[in-house]
C-alpha cells in the first residue's frame, strides 16, 4: 500500500530490514477510507401518525493508519518518524491517495495535526498511528475525459458523479449546453473561450479562475454504471467550439 499526500509518498507495504527500513501496516490498520460515512437523516413528528423524514446528508471522514515502523538503527527509525510527521505540515486540503493492489484512489483531506508514535529504542521499532480529516464524504477513482460538440460521459463508482465541462475552442458568443435525460439546459451569453463549469458547485469560472456566473436548478450528474448514459450537447451560438466533459469514478 502507498499513501501519497501534499506530494509525499510513503509505501506503506514494504521495509528493507539492515538497509532503509521501512513501514507496514497492521492487520485491520486501516479504517476509515473503505468504510462508509454516515448517513445523516433527522425526523419531523407529523400532527398525525408518523413522521416526516428530512432530506439524507454524508458525514465527513476520519481516515487513520495505524502500522509498524521497524529500522535497524535509531537514526532510520528517527527519519522514518520525520516522514510521517512532515505530511502533518500542511494548512489546506491536499489531495489524499492510497494505492492498494495497483488500484489508486483519492480524497480532498486535512491533517489532523501530529501522529501517535510508541517507540522502543532496543528493537528500533515503532508502533504508529496517523489520521486525516476528510471534510467531504467522497472518494474519487479513475477520471476520463470526453470530448466533442457531443459526449457520453460514464463512470463506475457507487454514487452519481458531478464531472466538470471545458468550453474549448470558440464560444465568443457564449454557450447553450443541454443535458438529456431530464440533465437541463444551461445558456450562457458572454465569452466563454476556456471557462470551466464546475457542475457541484454550478459555478462557472474564466480560464484564470473568475467566476463569470452560478446557474441554478438541480445539477447535472453522471449515474454510476448507467446503461444509457445522456448526452451532454453544446451548441457555440457563433464558430464551432467543443466541451471536455471530465468525470471520475465517485465512492462513498
Amino acid at each position: 500500500m502507498i499513501l501519497t499526500f501534499a506530494g509525499r509518498e510513503i509505501r506503506l507495504d514494504n521495509w528493507i530490514y539492515g538497509q532503509q527500513g521501512g513501514l507496514v501496516v497492521l492487520e485491520k490498520g486501516l479504517t476509515g477510507w473503505l468504510d462508509s460515512p454516515e448517513i445523516r437523516r433527522e425526523q419531523i413528528d407529523r400532527l398525525g401518525h408518523g413522521s416526516f423524514a428530512t432530506p439524507a446528508t454524508l458525514s465527513d471522514r476520519l481516515v487513520e493508519v495505524e502500522g509498524l515502523a521497524l529500522a535497524d538503527s535509531w537514526r532510520k527509525l528517527s527519519a522514518l518518524r520525520d516522514n510521517l510527521v512532515s505530511m502533518q505540515l500542511v494548512e489546506d486540503e491536499e489531495l489524499l491517495t492510497l494505492q492498494i493492489d495497483g488500484e489508486s484512489r483519492y480524497a480532498k483531506a486535512l491533517p489532523t495535526g501530529g501522529i501517535k508514535w510508541e517507540a522502543d529504542p532496543y528493537q528500533c521499532e515503532a508502533r504508529f498511528r496517523v489520521s486525516f480529516w476528510c471534510p467531504d464524504p467522497w472518494i474519487f477513482g479513475d477520471s476520463r475525459v470526453y470530448k466533442g460538440t457531443a459526449a457520453q460521459p460514464r463512470q463506475f463508482g457507487t454514487v452519481n458523479a458531478y464531472p466538470t465541462v471545458k468550453f474549448a475552442g470558440d464560444f465568443g458568443a457564449g454557450f447553450r449546453l443541454v443535458v438529456g435525460s431530464g440533465g437541463g439546459t444551461f445558456e450562457y451569453s458572454k465569452p466563454a473561450s476556456g471557462a470551466v463549469l464546475d457542475t457541484r458547485s454550478m459555478a462557472l469560472t474564466s480560464s484564470s479562475g473568475a467566476l463569470l456566473h452560478t446557474f441554478s436548478g438541480l445539477p447535472p450528474v453522471v449515474r454510476p454504471y448507467d446503461p444509457a448514459p445522456a448526452w451532454w450537447s453544446v451548441d457555440a451560438k457563433s464558430k464551432p467550439g467543443v466541451i471536455e466533459v471530465t468525470v471520475a469514478d465517485t465512492y462513498i
